[in-house]
């Protein structure tokens, strides 16, 4: 309804679906039957739950329950359009609400049907910079096999895909015994990766270190 407004000279605002009234109050509703708008396209489903991301807004409920009804229709949508929404989706302020939306409605299974979500992919995603292969490199962090099978069906350019593998790559980096020695060495493996590890290891989870020499390790890294 946002973005079924539009404006001309003699008539000012024209809004027939009440998109002011929506966008007032961050609503994000499909113009009639959302099936049917879905159905028409459906990148529509992931740019609903971008915007949810993006601005922090919220679904409608039956326009929410259409994702999950018309979400086979992303198999048919190009790998460089869903690449393009989902960098989008991963770096909004709500990222975390609208990832977890999305997997409650099984659309990843629709854009990958070989990629399950992990349980714990989501966490801390917000407290991160918005820097999609820094989220995404988080997001998949506990498992990268299953992490290739979602690259497989995304359109990421060299620089994206060598930046995330470069980081899930440090996933299993041995520190133990935690010492200076081996942080440096951790920090020269992650070369010009070093700055989006630190903020990785900021908010748990991503190395194999426990959550007490997390601080340690920080300190060492700064």
């Amino acid at each position: 309804t946002i973005n079924a407004m539009a404006y001309n000279e003699t008539r000012g605002l024209v809004d027939e679906f009440g998109g002011r009234a929506d966008l007032a109050v961050g609503i994000i509703r499909a113009v009639g039957d959302p099936c049917a708008r879905f159905t028409e396209d459906a990148l529509r489903i992931l740019r609903a739950f971008r915007f949810m991301s993006k601005p922090g807004f919220q679904i409608e409920e039956n326009t929410l329950a259409a994702t999950r009804v018309c979400r086979e229709g992303l198999s048919r949508i190009s790998a460089e359009r869903i690449t393009a929404e989902l960098c989008g989706l991963f770096e909004g302020k709500s990222a975390a609400t609208a990832l977890a939306a999305m997997k409650d409605c099984g659309i990843f299974g629709a854009i990958a049907p070989d990629f399950k979500v992990p349980a714990d992919a989501i966490g801390q995603i917000d407290a991160l910079p918005a820097v999609f292969e820094v989220r995404f490199a988080y997001f998949l962090r506990n498992r990268a096999d299953l992490g290739e099978s979602l690259i497989r069906h995304l359109r990421l350019s060299g620089a994206s895909l060598s930046r995330v593998r470069g980081l899930l790559v440090l996933r299993s980096f041995d520190l133990s015994p935690l010492t200076e020695e081996r942080v440096r060495r951790l920090l020269a493996a992650a070369g010009r990766y070093a700055d989006d590890l630190e903020a990785l290891v900021s908010v748990g989870g991503f190395l194999n270190v426990a959550d007490a020499d997390r601080d340690a390790v920080l300190a060492m890294m700064a």
